[in-house]
């Protein structure tokens, strides 16, 4: 299942520095690595270089910090790497409308590269949560894969901040009365997945990978219905709204799947 709302934990983000917009900040260490990978080995690595090599004449620690600090944020706009993934956030105007800011923070691993909320869920008496998205230095440089991957990522979000989706982030679903993890964790998140993804399709903004991986991916998970797990995954895929009781009780009865309903395409 997704990342739950946490309490927000700002002192573990390191913020310091604007990105692009009021509302999308960028960790500074991020915006540095971002631009090295993005200049390695292209024609301007040179020209880079020597911009950074500049700093050092700056007199004082403090000054040649905030000379480093400038080149990176004047190379990371010029070679307008936050482009991308301004433009998908500018498509998820209700994420945008429901949360304070959106942080722009390192990842290490592919896989830790996703979108999450910090903070509580926005109502009339709290503060709207913080969108934090976790992206590797070298992604920048892909702007079709980041594109794919941001979109996936914030239509989770979107469907969290709904009210209509229901999404509850309670762990005590998905576990045994013991407290072991129970298989519904990897369905539901399977489920979760396919129906993001048929949306984006429907919609004409592509999905974050192919077709055939998600529906293999789906199929794996739902093993037990074959050989009826593709038209399965075809319901879901084809759904036109689902909320999380959907998406829990067929984690709990996988075969109520082949009931559901299909949009018209």
């Amino acid at each position: 299942m997704r990342g739950t709302l946490t309490p927000e934990n700002e002192s573990a983000i390191a913020v310091q520095e604007r990105c692009e917009s009021s509302y999308v900040q960028c960790d500074p260490q991020l915006i540095e690595m971002a631009v090295h990978a993005a200049v390695r080995g292209a024609a301007t690595e040179r020209e880079f270089q020597d911009a950074r090599e500049a700093c050092y004449e700056s007199a004082g620690s403090e000054a040649r910090e905030r000379a480093f600090v400038a080149v990176n944020q004047a190379w990371f706009a010029r070679l307008r790497l936050a482009s991308p993934i301004l433009e998908v956030i500018e498509e998820f105007s209700y994420v945008s409308a429901r949360t304070a800011r959106c942080i722009l923070a390192p990842a290490y691993r592919a896989r830790d590269e996703c979108a999450e909320l910090y903070g509580h869920m926005p109502t009339p008496c709290a503060d709207k949560p913080t969108l934090v998205i976790r992206l590797r230095p070298e992604s920048f440089a892909r702007p079709n894969e980041i594109t794919g991957l941001l979109r996936h990522e914030l239509m989770h979000i979107s469907d969290m901040l709904d009210p209509a989706f229901g999404y509850d982030p309670s762990p005590q679903q998905f576990l045994h009365d013991d407290g072991v993890p129970t298989v519904l964790r990897d369905r539901y998140r399977a489920l979760w997945d396919t129906y993001i993804d048929g949306r984006l399709v429907q919609e004409g903004r592509g999905a974050g990978i192919s077709y055939e991986r998600r529906r293999a991916e789906f199929c794996s998970v739902f093993k037990m219905l074959d050989p009826l797990n593709i038209p399965a995954f075809d319901k879901v895929f084809g759904a036109a709204e689902l909320t999380h009781r959907h998406l829990l009780d067929f984690s709990r009865n996988p075969s109520a799947i082949l009931e559901l309903a299909v949009a018209a395409r």
